[in-house]
């Protein structure tokens, strides 16, 4: 029985595939096009077929697919600044992936861990940044993936500096530090120092700070090649401004700040202000005291009132994203009560399995006779009347009692076939019907069914073929309508007049299922319920 069931489900899935291996290769395609643009950190805010994408690896993708889709679409709405959007898309990639798996992509799950550690940190929510970055270094080193895990290791420093915990903040900074040494990226290490010096001259460690400045400044990226600071470093002059200020080079310390005045950031601004309030401040010069006051009062408004607007569309992202998390908690909870009653329904199945068999193979055996017998009679009927109908189309004399005789005979037997198949048809129709019932393909199907036996692949192939051959009209209608693969084979057969027993014969399903296959035909095509006027209905298309 079981082997029955998996050859039933390996044609099904056979089947489903060569009817979808187009859109898989158009599919597959897109993906790998989006993924190649991410990759190339081109903006996706441009992409609109992502929906369509996610669907069709929803469906018919692998696991690693299906995250890979998910992620991208992520991307997307992260480019369209959707955040809450782009939250739930990524929470539903790493949903996609399947752990128990050894293909398993651990190094695309520690990447979308980290955009979303990048988004929370975007909206400075720490807590929710921490436990996402931390999911990212473990997946990392899952991927045995050492720089980025690394990487994602040295960014634990922001979450822990945004709670003011800097004794973390500098742990995780400096065995970072130690992590990129060992592994001979003195790049890296060196440009983690920027933060490590600026705590340091903080603390009052002014040469400490100096000697990690220098060093940032020889091995890491804080200038390009021609001595220009690298854009979003421009904090750097003041840790700058502010070690110089501390030793006393008050000169050295205002040229650090005024620097740090050309950048348009608000932040910046703010920074460069108090830094050349507190140098003039030093040097006694009331009026400069008075202009960069001013300055930075302004530098601080602005700010505040950025950060406000930036509070309340953080609250609304965190809220909705908040949201979301219950309700994937509450179908988590909902899953899971779900696998427990399956789990007590396979125990009572394995307890009964025994029991089952018996009775099924019982109830198959009669079933099987049964269906012998009715299909056996009706191939006989048939055959009859093929040959009648072919003796009466042959008769050209007038010999009108051989004529009404063979007549009768013939009407008598197109009764007994409009009972199996319930079609109504009058004897020009069924003269016309015979021609193309006639055929070996025809007759071979008639011959499986009469024995119970399902026909191979090919002989399904070959039957369709034929029936879009002689049938275009009705495989068309068909086809255009939301049927299963296994309904569309029982129209055909209809068509060709097939009784509901034959039919389960061939499909090796029961009688019962294929009388609500037919009732669910019927209602689908032509709106009516039941099975009575499906046959009717479907002899006319």
């Amino acid at each position: 029985m079981l082997k029955t069931l998996r050859y039933i489900l390996c044609c099904h899935v056979v089947l489903v595939f060569l009817f979808s291996s187009c859109d898989g290769a158009r599919m597959r395609q897109e993906l790998n096009r989006i993924d190649s643009l991410n990759m190339a950190r081109v903006n996706l805010d441009t992409i609109t077929k992502m929906d369509e994408v996610v669907r069709y690896f929803d469906n018919y993708g692998t696991s690693n697919e299906r995250m890979l889709a998910h992620y991208l679409h992520g991307r997307v709405a992260a480019d369209r600044n959707d955040i809450p959007r782009a939250l739930r898309y990524y929470r539903d990639a790493v949903a996609c992936a399947d752990t128990t798996e050894s293909d398993c992509n651990y190094a695309k799950m520690s990447r979308i861990y980290g955009q979303m550690a990048n988004l929370f940190h975007q909206q400075r929510a720490p807590r929710l940044e921490l436990d996402a970055e931390q999911k990212a270094v473990y997946y990392a080193w899952k991927a045995k993936d050492t720089l980025a895990a690394i990487s994602f290791y040295s960014h634990l420093t922001d979450p822990y500096d945004q709670l003011n915990m800097i004794d973390s903040a500098m742990y995780y900074s400096e065995n970072a530090r130690k992590m990129y040494l060992a592994i001979g990226r003195t790049d890296y290490a060196a440009n983690l120092l920027a933060y490590i010096s600026a705590q340091h001259i903080d603390q009052g460690f002014y040469e400490q700070g100096k000697k990690e400045m220098d060093e940032a400044e020889q091995y890491g990226s804080v200038f390009d090649q021609n001595g220009y600071i690298l854009p979003g470093k421009e904090i750097y002059y003041y840790y700058k401004g502010a070690y110089y200020e501390n030793i006393g080079k008050l000169d050295s310390a205002e040229y650090f700040y005024r620097k740090l005045q050309c950048s348009q950031s608000d932040d910046r601004q703010e920074g460069a202000s108090h830094g050349l309030m507190s140098v003039y401040h030093r040097k006694g010069n009331v009026d400069s005291v008075r202009k960069y006051s001013l300055l930075y009062t302004q530098a601080v408004d602005s700010s505040w009132i950025r950060h406000s607007s930036d509070e309340i569309i953080r609250t609304q992202a965190l809220y909705n994203y908040g949201q979301s998390e219950r309700e994937a908690f509450e179908k988590t909870k909902e899953k899971l009560r779900y696998q427990k009653l399956s789990l007590c329904l396979i125990l009572l199945m394995v307890v009964a399995s025994y029991v089952g068999y018996v009775l099924y193979s019982k109830q198959k055996k009669r079933t099987k006779e049964q269906l012998t017998r009715i299909n056996s009679r009706y191939v006989g009927i048939l055959s009859q009347f093929e040959k009648t109908s072919g003796e009466l189309s042959q008769l050209k004399q007038n010999i009108d009692v051989f004529r009404e005789q063979k007549e009768n005979e013939n009407a008598a037997l197109q009764r007994q076939l409009n009972d199996y198949i319930s079609a109504g048809m009058l004897s020009n129709q069924w003269e016309k019907e015979s021609k193309i019932t006639n055929a070996p393909i025809i007759k071979e199907m008639h011959g499986l069914a009469s024995r119970v036996v399902k026909p191979t692949s090919e002989q399904w192939v070959a039957f369709r073929k034929y029936a879009e051959h002689t049938m275009p009209t009705c495989v068309d209608f068909i086809k255009k309508n939301p049927l299963t693969y296994q309904e569309r084979l029982i129209c055909l057969l209809i068509r060709f007049q097939f009784i509901p027993s034959e039919q389960a014969a061939l499909l090796g399903v029961s009688k019962q299922r294929i009388t609500n296959l037919r009732a669910h035909i019927n209602e689908v095509l032509f709106g009516q319920k039941g099975t009575s006027t499906l046959n009717e209905n479907i002899m006319k298309i």
